[in-house]
């Protein structure tokens, strides 16, 4: 339990900071790097939960925590710079908010949609193992995938229509 801990806490103090800075680089905003970095938190609170209530019919590892929050943190923010990136590059275009987070979904959304799918039916290849902890770590990075599709789907859309070119606030000056 200590191992597992001291994993988990290293893993968050390391992950969270050094994504960051990379969205920080890659969309030279602080508002924009910090949406892929909301979607993938909240997609890791939501597994955490889900994989509570499922404990009841899976067994679960010490290490899905960890594998929860890896993993949440790499889908989250790849879902989010799929539909973030594609609706910056249509306000570049001329579209207006509503009209380029549309385009983002129907487009950067079936990508989303796929990758989720997919990662799922990978994950699903542990659970065939019956071994308690594979059993465990797969239930867990299919709840965080999950999450994250939804998100990506729902909450991030609503959000960028609502900041609108407010997603662009707080850009960093020599990026």
């Amino acid at each position: 339990n200590d191992t597992v801990g001291k994993d988990f806490a290293r893993a968050e103090r390391l992950s969270l900071p050094i994504t960051f800075a990379i969205l920080i680089v890659v969309f030279g905003a602080v508002v924009a790097a910090l949406l892929p970095l909301a979607l993938a938190l909240t997609a890791i609170a939501a597994a955490i939960g889900a994989a509570a209530v499922i404990s009841h019919l899976v067994p679960q590892s010490q290490g899905l925590a960890t594998m929860v929050l890896l993993i949440g943190i790499a889908v989250g923010v790849d879902y989010a710079l799929f539909l973030l990136r594609r609706a910056r590059d249509e306000r570049r275009t001329g579209a207006g908010v509503h009209e380029s987070v549309l385009i983002a979904c129907a487009t950067s959304g079936r990508a989303v949609i796929t990758s989720g799918v997919t990662v799922i039916v990978a994950m699903l290849g542990l659970m065939i193992l019956r071994e308690p902890t594979f059993a465990s770590m797969g239930a867990g990075a299919m709840l965080v995938v999950a999450a994250a599709v939804v998100g990506s789907l729902t909450a991030l859309p609503a959000v960028l229509t609502l900041l609108g070119d407010r997603v662009d606030r707080l850009r960093v000056p020599w990026i």
